[in-house]
């Protein structure tokens, strides 16, 4: 039984990876069309994190506030 649970979390952290991966590089074209500053650490900091399947360390701001941040939107809440 505890083989097969290493087996399915192996599995799903692979799938995991996959999809990571894939939104990542789909993200930094998108940012790339946007035509954002170049050089944005944070920004640059969290495409690299989340392209190799890491998650944002905490307090660093997420992607959606730098894109608000530099695209000058505002919250309608």
């Amino acid at each position: 039984m505890g083989l097969y649970n290493r087996y399915e979390f192996r599995a799903y952290s692979c799938q995991m990876s996959r999809i990571y991966n894939y939104l990542g590089k789909y993200l930094y074209k998108i940012l790339e069309e946007v035509d954002l500053p170049e050089c944005h650490p944070t920004l640059n900091t969290s495409i690299l994190l989340l392209i190799n399947g890491r998650k944002l360390p905490k307090g660093h701001p997420s992607i959606e506030d730098i894109l608000k941040e530099q695209l000058g939107c505002e919250d309608k809440n």
